[in-house]
């Protein structure tokens, strides 16, 4: 994870926040999803398809978490399969794009189980904790895609 400011745990950003994630989706620039406790009404992670492209390529890309307390108990992979669909099958997009860290192989046995193809090493890709790190490119492809263009 990024380093974030301490604003994050204030209510003030999260209405922002928001604001914000619809007034993305209402611009179908990205459709950013909170993941819920299934006993309680508290956020405990997130779901971010983001950067919408159309024409030709016709993807996005996937950013995930959850809360720590919570890995390992499938809850992610429930998320990702609800937000998978939703890409898939309503906005019609041909593919989803990921990134996790070579240090985080639990990340990336989520996109694996997924259907998640790895394309390869991605060095110093993002700017994370003070420093470049590497990544492991992951692709999905729709295999139900659609083609709406217009000739």
């Amino acid at each position: 994870m990024p380093d974030y400011s301490n604003d994050l745990l204030e209510n003030e950003y999260w209405l922002k926040e928001s604001k914000e994630r619809v007034l993305e989706f209402n611009n179908e620039t990205s459709c950013k999803f909170f993941v819920y406790s299934k006993d309680s009404n508290i956020i405990i992670g997130t779901v971010n398809f983001t950067d919408f492209l159309r024409w030709v390529f016709q993807g996005c890309f996937l950013g995930y978490r959850i809360d720590k307390e919570r890995q390992g108990q499938g809850l992610m992979t429930e998320a990702l399969v609800t937000g998978l669909d939703y890409i898939f099958d309503s906005l019609n997009f041909h593919k989803v794009l990921a990134n996790y860290m070579p240090s985080n192989p639990t990340s990336g046995k989520v996109l694996e189980k997924l259907g998640f193809e790895k394309v390869g090493l991605a060095r110093a890709e993002l700017f994370m904790n003070g420093d470049w790190q590497d990544h492991i490119e992951t692709r999905k492809i729709n295999p139900n895609w659609k083609n709406t263009f217009n000739h």
